[in-house]
């Protein structure tokens, strides 16, 4: 069993909003509409264990907790009540350019930064071409913080923070200003400090961020904790129930809470499995996601498969040839407006592309068949469907699934990269070759 890096129990942090002299008086004088408590909780009661080596994503709505769940861990905000024990030294990115000086410049916040950490001038000053090669941006690192751009900014703050191998990295959505080279070098980064390891807790919105880095995914619901478990599942938990009804989410957030899915699974803390030697993270890739199931009622998608071009149901796919989705889906009323929408996605829940079906209003309950056909273009990969039918222009969902008939396609060797093949059709307009004289 690896060591435990950071253990917090029973951490609860409860903000209260002094009142203004003119609310209190109208308090005073109108104590029938009196607001008499404007405190809240945003963080309730939360225990959580990280290990060295691993990775917990945090996720919530905005508002859940998340950030001041981070800032606790991180000492930056104190807990109402709580412990919070943690074995190292936490490098944290809590939000942009907190880790920096805007009035120094680059080369000046590598040793402020260091400074804050107790970390001797010489030890930073070892590292700092280290800092300025990763942050790579030029001649700005001699010029004031202030006048970065928001990009400029989180390449210098996680090139410091993450230059003194820390043995608990906190990052808070921070990657999501820079640009898609610069968070694939930031990924590999925190790989190699996991590699290493370090431990790290990240708040991200991106699925594909979650299931690539995450061993633990932790859901946050107004700071209590609904769910702590492998990131498909919570992942696919978490959006099926943002997708719901107000009313049917409120109901099915306590029933999470007060079940036992709001403990880890039974798997070592440390996400490694014995006997193999394999991630359980890398395992579970293998391996299907559970489908994300949202049912309203009304309307319902009772069967989806692939076919050939002979009509024989197929998980394997090929490139460049004819295909058949067909889709059963059922009505228990009259309903006007139906439609059924359909999505392929890549096995970390992007959504490579899809298509909405506007079906024929429902006189009277009962079932309909629909089948869309198409020349597949994707190339090689594991990927999944995503099915639903709703209403009324769209707006009421009555039946979701999705990661669900997974498949997979084989694409002949060819010049083409990326996820999709355009077929590209070249020719040489103009060729002219230079005279020698």
């Amino acid at each position: 069993m690896q060591d435990v890096v950071l253990q917090i129990e029973n951490l609860t942090k409860k903000f209260s909003a002094k009142q203004s002299p003119g609310r209190a008086l109208r308090n005073a004088l109108f104590p029938s509409r009196a607001i008499l408590d404007r405190s809240f909780v945003a963080v309730d009661d939360v225990s959580l264990k990280l290990s060295r080596g691993e990775v917990v994503g945090i996720i919530g709505h905005n508002g859940a907790g998340k950030s001041t769940l981070l800032k606790m861990i991180s000492g930056v905000v104190p807990p109402t009540s709580g412990t919070v024990k943690i074995q190292g030294r936490v490098s944290a990115m809590l939000e942009l350019g907190s880790a920096i000086n805007p009035e120094y410049s680059g080369i000046e916040n590598i040793y402020y930064y260091g400074a804050v950490l107790g970390i001797d001038r010489k030890t930073m000053k070892s590292l700092e071409e280290k800092i300025i090669e990763f942050a790579d941006i030029g001649q700005h690192i001699n010029r004031p913080v202030k006048f970065y751009s928001s990009g400029m900014k989180a390449r210098l703050s996680f090139a410091i923070v993450t230059s003194i191998n820390p043995d608990i990295l906190i990052v808070d959505e921070i990657l999501s200003v820079g640009d898609a080279a610069f968070s694939a070098k930031s990924a590999a980064r925190m790989r190699e400090l996991i590699g290493s390891g370090a431990a790290a807790l990240i708040v991200s919105h991106s699925v594909a961020t979650m299931t690539s880095l995450c061993d633990r995914v932790v859901w946050l619901d107004e700071g209590k904790v609904v769910m702590n478990g492998p990131p498909s599942e919570v992942i696919t938990q978490y959006s099926a129930t943002m997708m719901m009804s107000s009313a049917a989410r409120k109901q099915h957030l306590l029933d999470l809470i007060s079940t036992d899915k709001s403990t880890p699974k039974a798997a070592a803390p440390s996400g490694k499995t014995e006997k193999k030697g394999i991630s359980e993270k890398e395992a579970a890739r293998s391996e299907p996601p559970p489908a994300m199931i949202v049912n309203n009622g009304g309307a319902s998608i009772e069967a989806v498969e692939i076919v050939d071009e002979k009509g024989r149901p197929t998980r394997q796919l090929s490139s460049g040839q004819h295909y058949t989705i067909k889709i059963t889906a059922a009505t228990e009323r009259v309903i006007n407006d139906l439609s059924i929408g359909l999505s392929i996605r890549t096995r970390n829940g992007d959504v490579l592309g899809g298509q909405i079906y506007k079906l024929k209003n429902r006189k009277a309950p009962g079932t309909v068949n629909v089948a869309c056909s198409f020349l597949n273009p994707i190339v090689t990969g594991h990927y999944y469907l995503t099915c639903d039918i709703r209403s009324d222009n769209r707006k009421n969902i009555h039946h979701i699934i999705d990661l669900v008939t997974p498949f997979t396609v084989l694409s002949p060797p060819k010049n083409c990269v990326g996820q999709i093949d355009f077929n590209l059709s070249w020719s040489v307009e103009n060729d002219q070759v230079a005279k020698v004289s």
